[in-house]
């Protein structure tokens, strides 16, 4: 009798995946499977305060006070730029869209940073053009700007809607909630499935995963129409961050509130926000709308991707929080890296660091 051959890899062991959760994470996850042959199902269903749904997806290589690009920033923005083109390759439609971010100085120290990390955190790569206070008129600029390249933002609400009718049209939704057993399913071998969370802060909720230290933040955002036509081939940024979309509308965002873990706008976030705007720009404006989500975040702020303590059969793969579109597509490609092969997911990114 001929001996049955081993599984090449932790994927042969089981009859198919299923990815719980289908925002950013389990959308590309779904994109990714089928391009490489791999049978899954996606289980989804709508759940309050989904950040995909209303996310900027902007990525800025220089975001936060100190202009430091994060750890690997090029095999990030490769990663991410070959998302853009898988999605636009299966769903046929393109999501991605090249946008340079100008960002004003609030305080001359930001200035002292900036000049800083320019010489000692490679800064300089993704700086064009520096400019001296008040160039742009139309802008509260009076401490100098720069402008930032190699960014951009996706159309996230899009890819969730175009992916969750693709999913329809193969049958591969199963359009209802997850629900936690009690007690540790078996590993039932070829005839089990591979179970994939990406969950978005649901997780938080699903005490399976209640070691990792989970740490939602809800953020809310605003539509406005100016009166005054500014350019819209930039998205502006300083107090808040402003962002050109379809037509003559502006997306302004983002509050950040570790309570209210819903998608309701309120009237504390809307007046924060129009504040802010009032700041950075005097062109007059109206609102048009309001929208609010979740974001996805431990303790540390970084991804988590990794295998459960318990249950061999189960893995997670969350928790992008406001860098998802920068950061989302290279753990896509870690965890599948590890299950196909084995190789090991990176130290900082592993559910392993919380055990």
């Amino acid at each position: 009798m001929q001996a049955r051959a081993q599984p090449t890899s932790i994927l042969d062991r089981y009859q198919r995946v299923r990815i719980i959760g289908q925002g950013l994470t389990g959308s590309l996850l779904a994109l990714h499977l089928r391009e490489a042959g791999i049978p899954f199902i996606v289980q989804d269903t709508d759940l309050p305060g989904c950040a995909t749904s209303v996310a900027p997806g902007i990525v800025n290589p220089l975001a936060g006070r100190n202009f430091r690009p994060p750890d690997y920033v090029d095999e990030l923005l490769e990663q991410t730029r070959e998302a853009m083109d898988l999605v636009e390759r299966i769903l046929g439609v393109g999501i991605w869209t090249d946008c340079p971010i100008l960002r004003m100085f609030a305080e001359p120290t930001q200035q002292d940073r900036f000049q800083r990390s320019l010489a000692d955190e490679g800064a300089a790569a993704f700086v064009s053009e520096q400019y001296p206070e008040n160039t742009f008129p139309y802008l509260n600029d009076v401490f100098g700007s720069f402008l930032t390249i190699r960014g951009g933002w996706a159309n996230l609400p899009l890819l969730m809607s175009r992916t969750r009718e693709w999913l329809r049209e193969e049958k591969l939704l199963v359009d209802e909630a997850w629900e936690p057993p009690e007690n540790a399913p078996a590993d039932a071998g070829p005839e089990a499935e591979l179970m994939i969370f990406c969950e978005g802060w649901h997780v938080a909720n699903n005490p399976w995963w209640s070691f990792i230290p989970h740490n939602p933040a809800k953020g809310e955002m605003i539509l406005v129409r100016f009166d005054e036509e500014l350019p819209r081939d930039r998205i502006f940024n300083q107090s808040c961050w402003i962002q050109p979309i379809e037509e003559d509308l502006w997306r302004v965002g983002a509050t950040y509130s570790w309570s209210s873990f819903d998608s309701n706008a309120s009237l504390e976030g809307a007046t924060r926000l129009q504040e802010n705007l009032q700041y950075l720009t005097g062109a007059h404006f109206h609102v048009i709308d309001q929208m609010a989500g979740v974001r996805p975040i431990v303790d540390d702020y970084q991804p988590v991707i990794g295998r459960h303590p318990e249950v061999p059969h189960w893995y997670i793969l969350n928790a992008m929080g406001s860098k998802g579109v920068l950061q989302a597509p290279t753990a896509v490609r870690d965890l599948l890296d590890h299950l196909r092969s084995g190789s090991r997911i990176p130290r900082a990114w592993s559910a392993d660091r919380f055990l």
